[in-house]
């Protein structure tokens, strides 16, 4: 909602470009966001998390990671750090950085994960918002600030990959962060809990309450949607003010019930008017599900 739209404004702002393309590769990302986002419509309307759903989720990501390391790669020059490591260490050395900085930053979250969630849950008991119950304001601070957290150094490495004229491949980076999220950690979450619960059924799992039920079906259908918009290959500066503008109103609408629901409905509206309103955009959106680049 604000990430993607993000990239077209500032392309735009700096270089007066309403329209950001995109490299037809990226029809591989977009294909396995599709079939990810198809089968996640699934768990609000059954209202769980299984292991089935783990193992689902994983081979989606396991096969786009499979067709990802065989298609073709456009090679960039290295700038910054990632430039210095290259000239001045050898293979084996790069290897053992990289290694060290992957550790260093597992360390890093492993120990402030805990103590920042419990900040959060803390904070959002103790705050006044609009009037709102204790559980309704920390499921909202947990939404809006746990995802700024972590999210911002992509975030931030994608909108300089703008400003160096690389608008493509910064969008590249955000969907396929959206892939990851959508199959790796959604897949993760069943298995974690079924550790920490001690029950491994494979049908049965985590039972999704009401809020979070609605919130995925949003989610969902929030992402439909913008496969829709990116199946033509191109995005521009009115279907980015659009995303927008859709991710925003249901925050400001929060005390509306049922509010979710009305903008999962508009979604998908927005998907048939978008995705099938011409044979062309139709055959777009179909070759998708072709999972090739």
């Amino acid at each position: 909602g604000v990430g993607w739209s993000m990239l077209v404004f500032v392309r735009f702002f700096r270089r007066g470009e309403r329209e950001l393309e995109v490299a037809p590769a990226q029809r591989l990302e977009l294909g396995f966001l599709l079939l990810a986002t198809i089968y996640s419509l699934v768990l609000p309307i059954r209202g769980h998390l299984s292991l089935m759903d783990s193992a689902v989720f994983l081979a989606i990501f396991g096969m786009y990671v499979f067709r990802a390391l065989k298609s073709e790669v456009e090679e960039h020059p290295l700038v910054g750090p990632a430039a210095w490591i290259h000239e001045r260490v050898n293979k084996a050395g790069r290897i053992a950085v990289i290694a060290t900085f992957g550790v260093y930053a597992c360390y890093a979250i492993w120990m402030s994960a805990e103590p920042f969630a419990e900040g959060l849950i803390f904070i959002g008991g103790e705050m006044n918002l609009f009037g709102m119950d204790a559980d309704s304001k920390k499921f909202l601070l947990i939404q809006l600030v746990a995802p700024l957290a972590s999210e911002s150094p992509e975030f931030i490495v994608a909108i300089l990959f703008v400003i160096r004229h690389r608008a493509s491949t910064a969008l590249g980076a955000l969907v396929s962060s959206k892939v990851n999220q959508w199959t790796l950690l959604v897949g993760a979450i069943p298995i974690v809990y079924a550790f920490s619960s001690g029950e491994w059924n494979l049908l049965v799992g985590m039972e999704l309450e009401e809020t979070p039920r609605r919130e995925l079906l949003l989610t969902s259908a929030q992402s439909m949607f913008a496969i829709a918009v990116l199946s033509d290959l191109r995005f521009t500066l009115r279907e980015a003010a659009a995303l927008l503008v859709l991710f925003v109103a249901p925050w400001l609408l929060a005390m509306v019930p049922g509010v979710e629901y009305w903008f999962s409905a508009l979604y998908f509206i927005l998907v048939l008017v978008v995705g099938f309103r011409t044979p062309h955009r139709r055959r777009d959106f179909a070759r998708l599900l072709r999972l090739r680049g």
